[in-house]
């Protein structure tokens, strides 16, 4: 059960430290996988066509299947070599571009932010995990159990090794 409520806490802090950039990776992907099928299915006619030469199809080459032409996305369908030009038939991305500006202006905005971090979450970063300390006293009637708070302890450094277990024969008193 700890085990189970550890990882759903450290789920939830790293989908909120990442879960944007998962979201726009995810979503790149759709968009990808339907270009790939509307190109599939979609009339020559539909197609446009770009006449590349060989070095400005490398310059402007991104993936397999795309290039960026005049800083927009283009999704390639077919490919055809003649007169040592390249004809590039396919689709501009619209998607994929607004995508991509969206990412670039998140990015930026963090980038220019001239707002100081609020103080709690400079604190959430630097913050140490305290660890108690336990403290048994058998001299008296009851065992009592004393919690003592280590702020400067290093989690290496804790060490609480159990020795034996504990006896069957005699119930704890309440405190």
């Amino acid at each position: 059960m700890r085990h189970f409520i550890s990882i759903l806490l450290l789920s939830i802090l790293l989908a909120n430290f990442g879960g944007s950039y998962v979201y726009f990776a995810f979503r790149a992907l759709q968009i990808k996988q339907h270009m790939r099928a509307l190109l599939a299915t979609l009339p020559e006619e539909e197609l446009e066509l770009i006449v590349l030469t060989p070095e400005e199809f490398k310059r402007s080459h991104v993936e397999e299947h795309e290039i960026k032409v005049n800083g927009n996305m283009f999704d390639i369908a077919r490919i055809i070599e003649k007169d040592s030009k390249l004809f590039v038939y396919g689709v501009y991305d619209d998607d994929e571009d607004n995508l991509l500006s969206f990412l670039n202006a998140v990015v930026n905005n963090l980038d220019n932010d001239t707002n100081p971090v609020p103080p709690g979450v400079v604190l959430f970063c630097v913050w140490h995990a305290l660890h108690p300390q336990f403290h048994f006293v058998a001299d008296q009637p009851a065992v009592q159990l004393k919690y003592f708070t280590a702020y400067h302890a290093v989690a290496y450094l804790f060490n609480l090794p159990i020795e034996s277990p504990p006896p069957k024969g005699y119930p704890l008193l309440p405190v």
